[in-house]
């Protein structure tokens, strides 16, 4: 990230003139000015020292969208009056880096959108898609929050050294690495300086810019021009470098105070020399503040106050400058030194690649003093015996004596080979959980060949432009074009352990409508609440309660984001259980036994038996009651009801139930059920030994109706016959009912 242009207001800005006081209000206004400016950048930040209630920015998911215009690329944050170096905590770095960080695509830690999550229990969370419910918080922060966090707002605190944190990170990552739109600016610069002497106008300042393209321009902010500030009193300054691609960038540099010595160069410095009956001029830094007077072994010059001399004696020259209060000195020694010669020798091979270093060494001696040439032309600034060529051309060197003698090099042809182009970029997160990847690249070249390493060891077989790192370590590519290769900065790759989940029980039987607990171990949380027929949770429990056989896929997340599934299966048996289970004795033969089923349950099987035997009589029930017939009397029972139903293949009974049937009385029980008689009634008989039967039937008057039974010898046991009441006359009939000739007399009402 690159600061590229600074606007500082000294009236008062907009927004204050125009009383705006939060951030949503100032946001709204410079956005609109942002829209229509020219500034140069990708996004623009407001600052400002006045009370806003924090800071605000949009969170940019696509900053290259077609509906993402400037407008949107903003922030504004309210700042302190200071701030400390990081890694020190200060309110003013926060939250100029938290608001950014939502430009660069990323959401609060509190957000619920994140993998697992929630990231932090700093702050209330934020529902994923909005409109929807939150989720739990998630866990404590561990060595205070990140940058992305309100954990400012708690105890824990955000700890600059946790940067922007795992995923949020990524998501930068992911988002800015994704943006074709930006521009391909990669300029930076550096300022080297010197400060300025006894408060004086001397001080000095250069910048050099990197990654540049085509000519590059400057400008100081005092108006200079140029790559180097000079006469810069002490004060701030700053420079925009701008390259021809029209990449900008700014910087500043603090000129202070060195003291009260006057501080200036003296060429040549050190030793000088000069043939017989020559000469050498000794030249202080020129400053118009300045005075100045030499002496030579300790004897003033007379005469000699400007800020050269033509020395032709030999000996030790001083030259002292003064200005106000401040002086300083420099010294050189001269000496009358034999008429030089210039032999060029090359530390190596003078074919070499771009960036390769080699010496062309020329040295003689320190009286001496040297001038390399490329292609005939001075070299500024190559004053020295060695000289090291980046680029291609025939160098020579001058090596003089004073200014009267001199003697130049022959050619020395120098041919620097340029490198191959590296660009390493990662086109995702280069920090992801185990089972994922990453494909590093670089721009392919048909004229390259490549070659890449991990941790500094070849990878077999990566011999292309790209490669896909599933593996922790530090990868370059290696990118080879003739004889000369280019290594690539390191891309660091880290892959995050996955937790290993496990969920207890894996498989368990539940009757339905019962719930079952199932117990999850590994991570940090888990997706409890997005399960399949959830009813309630706990850290790390789940209580369901499923109508059939389920198979849940617990995802269990680490605090590092990543997570791990395991599966378990909940077998539901039964349709539930029978309620209101009851019985009515109707005879000692016959008992009604009525319940409710469970809900879905429309049948049932009922099964009973004599209690005492094994082999059970069951009985399909279309609804939820059943009358049983032909139950000994005087006997006990037992009977259980299974209701069925379509989610299960195994059906569950209910509790055994128990009933007594009571003993004949006589031997002999007779009943007309239901009596009065609409259409048809039932003439049941219970005897304990066998007999003959014969029904008479008589009307009120006693005349013979008919016999609506068929007589005969029946066995021991119940009988039940039916009577047909819808072919007889509404009023009162009599039943004359002979068992072995006894009589048995029953008055019959049939209603219709």
């Amino acid at each position: 990230v690159q600061v590229s242009q600074i606007t500082v207001w000294t009236t008062q800005d907009p927004e204050a003139a125009a009383n705006l006081n939060t951030t949503s209000a100032v946001l709204t206004s410079f956005e609109q000015r942002m829209l229509v400016s020219n500034y140069i950048g990708d996004y623009a930040h407001f600052l400002s020292r006045r009370s806003l209630g924090g800071g605000i920015a949009y969170v940019l998911g696509n900053p290259c969208a077609s509906n993402i215009t400037r407008q949107y690329k903003t922030g504004v944050s309210g700042i302190d009056n200071s701030y400390n170096s990081y890694p020190t905590y200060s309110w003013t770095v926060e939250v100029v880096s938290h608001e950014l960080g939502h430009n660069f695509g990323s959401n609060h830690t509190q957000w619920c959108g994140w993998t697992g999550g929630a990231l932090d229990n700093c702050y209330a969370t934020e529902a994923s898609p909005t409109g929807s419910a939150a989720c739990p918080p998630g866990p404590a922060p561990v060595n205070g929050g990140t940058i992305m966090s309100y954990c400012h707002l708690t105890g824990y605190g955000i700890n600059f050294a946790n940067g922007f944190g795992i995923q949020p990170g990524n998501r930068i990552r992911q988002v800015i690495g994704a943006a074709s739109c930006f521009g391909t600016c990669r300029m930076t610069v550096a300022i080297e300086k010197i400060d300025a002497s006894c408060n004086q106008a001397n001080g000095v300042a250069t910048v050099t810019a990197t990654a540049s393209t085509g000519t590059v321009s400057y400008l100081w902010s005092n108006g200079q021009t140029g790559a180097t500030l000079t006469n810069a009193a002490p004060g701030t300054y700053h420079v925009t470098v701008k390259d021809a691609a029209g990449c900008q960038v700014m910087e500043d540099v603090i000129i202070t105070n060195s003291g009260t010595s006057l501080s200036f160069d003296l060429t040549p410095s050190g030793t000088a020399g000069f043939c017989a009956g020559g000469n050498v001029v000794l030249a202080a830094t020129s400053n118009p503040t300045y005075t100045y007077s030499w002496t030579r072994n300790g004897n003033v010059i007379s005469g000699a106050i400007t800020n050269t001399y033509t020395a032709s004696q030999a000996g030790t020259y001083v030259v002292r400058a003064n200005s106000g209060a401040c002086t300083g000195t420099q010294s050189v020694n001269v000496s009358q030194v034999a008429a030089p010669t210039a032999t060029i020798t090359a530390s190596g091979s003078t074919t070499i690649c771009e960036g390769t270093s080699l010496s062309l060494d020329a040295g003689i001696g320190n009286a001496y003093t040297y001038q390399w040439l490329r292609n005939n032309i001075e070299i500024a600034g190559a004053t020295s015996p060695q000289f090291s060529p980046t680029s291609s051309g025939n160098y020579t060197v001058r090596v003089s004596a004073g200014t009267t003698c001199s003697a130049i090099s022959t050619v020395t042809a120098v041919t620097v080979s340029p490198l191959p182009v590296v660009d390493l970029a990662a086109a995702s997160a280069v920090s992801f959980c185990e089972g994922r990847n990453v494909v590093l690249s670089t721009p392919a070249n048909g004229s390259y060949s490549y070659s890449w390493t991990r941790d500094g060891n070849i990878i077999a077989g990566a011999v292309t432009s790209s490669y896909t790192a599933g593996i922790s370590g530090s990868y370059r590519v290696n990118v080879t074009l003739g004889s000369c290769t280019t290594t690539s900065t390191p891309v660091t790759v880290t892959v995050l352990p996955n937790p290993d989940v496990t969920v207890t029980p894996s498989t368990t039987a539940i009757e339905k409508f019962a719930t079952a607990t199932l117990t999850a171990s590994g991570a940090a949380r888990y997706n409890f609440t997005s399960q399949p027929f959830f009813v309630s949770s706990t850290t790390n429990t789940i209580t369901v309660n499923p109508p059939l056989t389920t198979t849940f896929i617990i995802r269990g997340t680490a605090s590092n984001g990543c997570f791990d599934d395991a599966e378990a299966l909940v077998n539901v048996i039964g349709c539930g259980s029978v309620t209101n289970i009851d019985t009515t004795l109707l005879s000692p033969s016959r008992i009604l036994v009525t319940w409710t089923n469970p809900a879905d349950v429309t049948s049932d099987s009922l099964m009973y038996r004599k209690q005492g035997t094994t082999l059970w009589t069951k009985i399909f029930v279309s609804g939820a009651s059943y009358e049983i017939n032909g139950l000994d009397p005087g006997s006990n029972y037992e009977f259980s009801i299974i209701p069925l139903c379509n989610t299960t293949t195994v059906f569950v009974p209910s509790a055994t139930q128990s009933i007594v049937t009571p003993a004949l009385a006589g031997g002999l029980y007779v009943r007309l059920f239901p009596n009065p008689v609409i259409n048809t009634s039932r003439l049941e008989i219970i005897s304990s030994a066998s007999y003959t039967l014969s029904v008479a039937l008589y009307d009120h008057s006693g005349k013979l109706v008919g016999y609506p039974v068929s007589g005969g010898s029946y066995p021991a046991g119940q009988t039940i016959r039916s009577i047909d009441g819808s072919v007889l006359a509404a009023g009162i009939y009599h039943l004359a009912i002979r068992v072995n000739g006894k009589l048995e007399s029953i008055k019959m009402m049939v209603a219709h």
